[in-house]
């Protein structure tokens, strides 16, 4: 009788057993996060500049990311050149020959592996032999601001009169007194058209002209314009 009792008294917490591992009772695994699937936006605004013989200076504007972008990944003639190791946004390829054209592309990576799509491309021809680009720029002149539409404002200026500037950098606040911090493009024209605007609120705007190593010039004067 006794015998008959364990077993079953054993039947029973074998049944259990099995109950509690179909139920996934006991089971410490928790279910995974979503994975981060959505990519970079694309890197905007890329300057490919000359510096020397050897040496080709690349910035542009940051990529946003759900996340954060972690780093940039430069292709140079269709190749994958390098991938930097931080997300700053400027780049020094080293490996240059003299007196030859680059083209260059960026793309912006997340912490998951996300790639964006590459930017517009930017081209530059190395300096010949021996030669480099090593002065500052004279900041721009006459800079002028003005209504374009409801949403955006235009801005027309004086090149510097160096003869090495290679684009302009057009800063924007919406303080008369800055600080002029917020870098909202680059372009090698003397003008710019600043869209996306608030539509009764004045804007306040300086450029500086840079040439190859970068080498950036002081503000130009100040112009405003509300759309």
């Amino acid at each position: 009788m006794v015998k008959m009792k364990f077993i079953v008294k054993m039947h029973f917490l074998a049944l259990i057993s099995v109950v509690m591992l179909n139920s996934g009772c006991g089971s410490s695994s928790s279910s995974s996060s979503t994975p981060d699937t959505t990519p970079p936006s694309v890197p905007t605004y890329l300057t490919a500049v000359a510096v020397t013989d050897t040496k080709v200076a690349l910035r542009w504007l940051p990529s946003t990311d759900n996340v954060g972008v972690t780093s940039y990944v430069i292709n140079r003639d269709g190749s994958r050149l390098a991938t930097t190791t931080t997300n700053a946004t400027v780049y020094s390829d080293t490996t240059c020959t003299a007196s030859t054209a680059y083209t260059y592309e960026v793309a912006a990576l997340d912490s998951a592996g996300n790639e964006s799509a590459f930017s517009t491309s930017a081209t530059t021809t190395t300096y010949p032999a021996g030669t480099g680009d090593i002065s500052t720029p004279a900041a721009p002149t006459s800079l002028t601001a003005a209504r374009s539409s409801s949403s955006a404002i235009a801005l027309l200026w004086t090149a510097s009169i160096s003869h090495d500037v290679s684009g302009y950098n057009i800063y924007r606040s919406t303080s008369s007194t800055g600080p002029f911090t917020t870098n909202i493009g680059v372009t090698t024209t003397t003008t710019f058209v600043d869209t996306g605007l608030t539509t009764g609120t004045t804007y306040y705007y300086e450029v500086t002209a840079f040439s190859g190593v970068p080498i950036e010039s002081l503000f130009s004067n100040e112009a405003s314009a509300t759309p």
